[in-house]
């Protein structure tokens, strides 16, 4: 598949992996709830992709309309979905900008809680290579 941007570094892989941990942003901000697994969701400018670092995780309802349920049950359930109610989905859950300073502040604070695991994990791996 041909995307608009390069090939992701190691650390913008590491960013997805760590958002994925935290869980889709808008079940976050609708319920509470961390962990619900989901997408890495590009933020677009003109119709390309910003980067690998404007990243967002985003559950398959929420990113591409995509559910086990009917949709209209789920939109009752999980409210709207930004692939098919856009309008709706920036009143309930903000805009995109937000929903990326919102993932970002929580990278930061997730970071900060296992920062010192993970960097003596890498370290671990790179020595064992």
């Amino acid at each position: 598949m041909k995307t608009s941007t390069k090939a992701p570094t190691k650390e913008q892989v590491r960013r997805w992996n760590d958002l994925q941990a935290i869980g889709c942003v808008a079940t976050l901000l609708r319920t509470g709830v961390t962990g619900t697994p989901g997408d890495v969701h590009h933020l677009l400018s003109g119709g390309k992709r910003m980067g690998h670092d404007f990243t967002i995780v985003l559950h398959p309802w929420y990113h591409r309309g995509v559910s086990d349920l009917p949709p209209a049950r789920s939109r009752e359930l999980f409210g709207p979905s930004l692939a098919l109610h856009k309008k709706e989905f920036i009143e309930e859950f903000g805009d995109e900008t937000y929903l990326l300073e919102v993932s970002n502040q929580l990278l930061t604070k997730y970071r900060n809680t296992i920062g010192d695991s993970y960097e003596k994990a890498e370290r671990c791996s790179n020595a064992a290579v």
